[in-house]
């Protein structure tokens, strides 16, 4: 049955439905109705004939049911769980719906408002429903639920009685039937969070609550205690771990709810909390509780315990841990990291980012789309035609792994496989073992959880807050499913602790810094805070086994980008590392050589790392070391997928260990560069929407040497790239010189008999075209004897060009003497001030074999090194007759645009278009003879550029 039939049909059952509830409206108010029977005689029907398998009519596990509907269990006048979550077969949710008697008026009542929106944005759902069949409403659970907010708040359109569910049904089709959701009508009707006014994510929240726990913690203990900067941090963190393993465990029916609350019914709340901790790690043996003297002896106010306990519960809490993401608690940890408490000389302590962080602007969580890619195309092809007894040798490394994004991914994967495995093969294996591997629910026993958790995740950090972070991230994905009931029968019957320990899974370390640093600079022995931020850590011994059996399958990651590197370190790295021999050396590269060394000859590397290498000079060796060494399956260019950064472009790039062969061929995506927003490429990059996908060979790449990137892979297209690549490159041609332009309070100029002079900062750049410009004076500006190049004519070209296709080059001639350009602007002066040199350049950077050649090669940024790169053929052969031609022809097309733009409007402006058209059309066709091109190369760069 086709969606319109289904449609058609759908609306004829819910027209008797509608007619049933009005014929018996009044029994329904009645208080004995209740939410049960609602559901069976009203509810379960309405969201079946939306196309939803309410009734699990597949027969699926609970983990793969669609629609996961929930008995109802009210703990201190609150339910545990929304009664309906609409789901992808994956788990992942979608939105929630909670369902109320009739007797509630729910378009007055605050409080069933307030607990829908509390599930839907702990959930971080953009939209959930509350119905008691008379009545429906839609809320935003993008906003922030408050127990004080109206009814109305955060409520979308109007809601809608069930007598307008006939003449609404479009309306609610297309936006909640199942046909529309799974083809995105969420983010379609309802756009995403960034869009909405008012909206506050539940992550950023949340880090706010643990940014204030911090502050509050750290002041009173360092009042109250005698600590160093280390140990404030280390009990400081270990307390919020501890306080919000816990409750989260309580919302999540796996410890009696309210549990940490009665530790403030007696005085001494921090001494009573203790006493739950140590309860908690005779029962999980995670080492998360593990006793210590630091945490043992500490002293802390009641009235600030109180303070963050009280605000864990219903209803000042906003949050419902039962629905909570784990990713969504790693996220808001990834920025919690990046500060840390420092003690000033006073005594005093304050807050701030970790010096790194301030580098780099700030901390950058993962999106979750690109860690799933990885892991799919890392993890998920090592398991392919695998058994379970395969995968438990699988050893799956983050070497950078921060909050442990990537390694809970990995792992979430890792269960979903073994639950599809043995949930497939379910009748093949005796009865006694897969009682031993899956619940009766069909979930897998956290016995097996644990083991797959020991057996194949692994990670370093040097931050040992993040490692205790990623510890408990991964902790709780191991308890997701549980309850009292599963995990006091491991603990009483099999007399086993619940959770495993994982101090020989995830280590604190420096990743790319052994001990022999301190052979190399024995001084370093002496200075124990420089030891300690060094953090040195060796491979072999801290992984012995893992060496012992031949090193690491997957490695995966987002490694440090730009990190503050002291001088011992860097020559440490020069000496050690090919990536860091030349130029600037920069983490994220050694992070890759590194982490390849630590890899089996058969192991696969995925990473999301800055673009830079694909062009940068500094990165030349390592890209040769890349090209050379290893194979790389597939790159695939972002662009700027970190909303904070809009400005930085990745890539996400694959490499096995193995060495290269001639066939290896490189799958090179690429997302379009007319699209900006960060949220629009993810959207694009999780339904595998490529703008460009093509097959290279990596010899093709290998040969180049200098640049690893390159949009064809044709071999006829790289015949005409080898070409062009044939004549002198610009940065080679003495007669020019390429510089930057510098900020107009910096400009250096020549001295001059009034003292100062007028200068024109040039404006409107466009092709062939410089606009008049702001005038300023130069007065009280640095005078410098030295003559500036500014003082000549010169081409001026924009560095940034991110929206401009197929037109990578925007170069535009400028014969005054009196101008300077601001650091987004490139220049090119001639020598003698040659203005037919000058002009002549001009078309040649603006033609379309060059900007052909540009979109192969050239990143964005049109700075000074590719420049220097862009093959210039006869440059130098004044007085020849097809550089004369060009010269007279782009003199004509600079006066047509100075005549153009005096008019704002009128018939000539089209008549001024066509003749600068037609004079750039002869310009293309006399550079294309002057390369030499034959008619079916120019076929193909027009083919390319249209």
């Amino acid at each position: 049955m086709s969606e319109d039939q289904q449609k058609i049909a759908a609306k004829k059952e819910l027209k008797k439905l509608v007619d049933n509830f009005k014929e018996h409206i009044e029994s329904y108010k009645a208080s004995d109705y209740n939410e049960s029977t609602l559901r069976i005689d009203y509810l379960n029907k309405f969201f079946k004939l939306l196309g939803w398998d309410v009734s699990n009519e597949q027969n699926l596990p609970p983990s793969y049911r669609e629609v996961v509907t929930e008995d109802r269990v009210h703990i201190e006048g609150r339910s545990k769980a929304p009664d309906y979550a609409f789901r992808l077969t994956s788990g992942k949710r979608l939105f929630f719906a909670e369902a109320k008697k009739p007797s509630v008026n729910i378009a007055k009542h605050a409080d069933s408002a307030f607990q829908l929106r509390r599930y839907g944005w702990s959930a971080d759902l953009p939209v959930s429903l509350l119905t008691n069949f008379e009545y429906l409403s839609i809320y935003d659970c993008t906003i922030k639920p408050i127990a004080s907010d109206l009814v109305s708040k955060a409520r979308l359109d109007k809601v809608i009685h069930f007598e307008d569910y006939l003449d609404k049904f479009d309306y609610i089709w297309e936006r909640f039937s199942k046909y529309a959701v799974h083809n995105g009508s969420l983010s379609e009707h309802f756009g995403s969070k960034q869009k909405r006014r008012g909206s506050a994510s539940v992550d950023d929240d949340f880090l706010d609550s643990l940014d204030g726990w911090r502050i509050a913690l750290a002041k009173d203990i360092n009042e109250n205690n005698s600590l160093d900067e280390d140990r404030l941090n280390y009990i400081v963190q270990q307390t919020i771990d501890r306080i919000i393993f816990l409750r989260i465990a309580e919302d999540r029916d796996v410890e009696d709810y309210g549990a940490i609350q009665k530790c403030l019914d007696e005085k001494n709340h921090y001494k009573n909390l203790y006493k739950l901790f140590l309860k908690a790690d005779r029962k999980y043996n995670s080492g998360l509780f593990k006793e210590d003297d630091l945490s043992a002896k500490v002293k802390i106010n009641d009235s600030i315990i109180a303070k963050i306990i009280k605000g864990l519960y219903y209803p000042k809490s906003p949050y419902e841990f039962s629905v909570l993401p784990i990713e969504i608690l790693g996220k808001a940890y990834e920025q919690f990291l990046g500060k840390k408490i420092t003690l000033t000389n006073s005594g005093n302590i304050k807050i701030e980012d970790k010096p790194e962080v301030r580098k780099a602007g700030g901390v950058y969580y993962t999106p979750r789309h690109i860690v799933e890619y990885i892991v799919r195309n890392t993890v998920g092809k090592y398991c392919e035609g695998r058994s379970p007894e395969a995968i438990a040798d699988l050893k799956i490394l983050d070497p950078a792994s921060g909050s442990g994004s990537f390694l809970i991914c990995a792992y979430e994967y890792l269960l979903n496989w073994h639950k599809d495995y043995y949930i497939k093969n379910k009748e093949k294996i005796s009865k006694k073992k897969i009682n031993e591997i899956l619940t009766p629910q069909g979930e897998l026993t956290t016995k097996l959880k644990g083991q797959v958790l020991l057996n194949n995740i692994f990670g370093v950090d040097i931050d040992a807050n993040a490692v205790e972070v990623t510890k408990l991230s991964l902790l709780l994905k191991c308890m997701e499913g549980e309850t009292k009931e599963t995990v006091n029968a491991q603990f009483s019957f099999f007399q086993e602790r619940i959770l495993p320990t994982l101090d020989n899974n995830i280590k604190c370390g420096n990743s790319l810094i052994d001990f022999d640093i301190y052979t190399k600079y024995p001084d370093l022995n002496d200075d124990i805070k420089v030891k300690r931020k060094i953090n040195a850590f060796n491979w072999k011994t801290g992984f012995k086994e893992i060496f012992q059996q031949g090193r690491f399958d997957v490695i995966i990651g987002n490694p440090p980008w730009g990190a503050d590197i002291n001088t011992e370190s860097i020559g440490y790295f020069r000496n050690i590392f090919t990536s860091a021999k030349m130029g600037t050396v920069d983490s994220y590269a050694i992070f890759v050589e590194k982490s390849l060394e630590l890899l089996k000859s058969s192991g696969l590397l995925g990473f999301i790392i800055p673009d830079t290498f694909l062009r940068k000079d500094d990165f030349q060796s390592f890209r040769e070391l890349l090209l050379t060494k290893y194979s790389i399956p597939e790159l695939i260019e972002t662009g700027p997928v970190f909303s904070q950064v809009r400005d930085t472009w990745c890539s996400v790039i694959f490499i096995n260990a193995s060495e290269p062969s001639d066939k290896i061929q490189i799958s090179h995506k690429k997302i379009s560069r007319f699209i900006v927003s960060a949220e629009e490429r993810l959207a694009k990059f999780g339904k595998n929407d490529w703008d460009e996908d093509t097959s290279v060979k990596q010899s093709i790449w290998r040969k180049k040497n200098k640049m690893i990137i390159g949009y064809r892979a044709y071999e006829i297209e790289q015949k005409i790239l080898d070409k062009i690549e044939k004549n002198p490159v610009l940065g080679e041609i003495s007669k020019y010189k390429i510089s930057r332009g510098e900020e107009g309070s910096k400009l250096k100029i020549k001295e001059s008999a009034s003292g100062s002079f007028e200068m024109i900062i040039p404006e409107n750049i466009e092709k062939y075209f410089v606009g008049s410009g702001k005038r300023i004076s130069t007065a009280g500006l640095t005078k410098n004897k030295v003559i500036s190049i500014y003082q000549k004519p010169k081409i001026w070209i924009i560095r940034i060009q991110k929206m401009r296709w197929p037109q990578r080059i925007v170069a535009g001639l400028d014969d005054r003497t009196n101008t300077a350009g601001m650091k987004t602007l490139q220049s090119i002066t001639a020598d003698g001030n040659n203005l037919k040199d000058l002009l002549f350049l001009n078309s040649l950077l603006s033609s379309k074999l060059i900007n052909y050649w540009c979109i192969n090669y050239l990143a964005d940024d049109i700075n000074q090194s590719y420049l220097s790169k862009i093959p210039v053929q006869s440059a130098n052969k004044s007085g020849s007759s097809i550089y004369e031609q060009i010269v007279k022809l782009t003199s004509q097309i600079i006066k047509l645009k100075e005549q153009r733009h005096r008019l704002t409007h009128g018939i000539k402006l089209a008549q001024f278009d066509r003749e600068i058209e037609f004079c750039e059309d002869n310009i293309n066709k006399l550079i294309y003879d002057l390369y030499d091109l034959t008619n079916d190369e120019i076929q193909i760069i027009e083919r390319a550029l249209n």
